[in-house]
């Protein structure tokens, strides 16, 4: 649908890291200069990335995103799922739509709105996270059926819509 409020798109879903990250505190002093305190530098060598772009004027009043790539057992195995309240430019007429992706084997999975894909189940409490989906049966792709539950221990945060 053209002119949607905001795009998405993954990049990457899955790739190996080499570099580090250096964190620097600083503390203010009296004649207002910045004098570090402290460096911390983490190795992300070997570590496992994904990369995605979101793009648009604005972002959904209502979404949940997921994205893991650390499956102990299957390094190289990524999964994303994306559900929102998708406004449209007509009308300002909303619908509820999801785009889902497991990447594994070298082998790209979708579950969208868009392939005909279906939530079984989606379950969202203040400790967890439950869904069930399913993709469509086409020519390309088998029928796939992927069951989540992700723990909600980690805090929330703002996420700001893209500008």
């Amino acid at each position: 649908i053209p002119n949607l409020e905001c795009t998405h798109g993954v990049l990457s879903f899955d790739h190996v890291l080499h570099g580090s990250i250096t964190f620097t505190n600083f503390n203010e002093d009296a004649t207002n200069s910045s004098q570090p305190l402290a460096n911390t530098t983490v190795s992300m060598d070997e570590g496992r990335g994904y990369t995605e772009k979101d793009f648009g004027r604005s972002f959904p009043s209502l979404w949940i995103w997921i994205q893991t790539n650390s499956f102990r057992n299957n390094p190289g195995t990524s999964l994303f799922v994306s559900l929102a309240r998708i406004p449209t430019p007509i009308f300002g007429l909303e619908f509820p739509g999801f785009t889902a992706a497991v990447w594994h084997d070298k082998e790209l999975i979708p579950f969208a709105t868009w392939s005909g894909a279906k939530f079984e189940n989606l379950s969202i409490s203040s400790e967890k996270v439950f869904m069930a989906m399913r993709s469509s049966k086409n020519r390309r792709y088998f029928e796939y059926r992927v069951e989540l539950t992700v723990s909600r221990d980690a805090p929330e945060m703002l996420l700001y819509a893209p500008v």
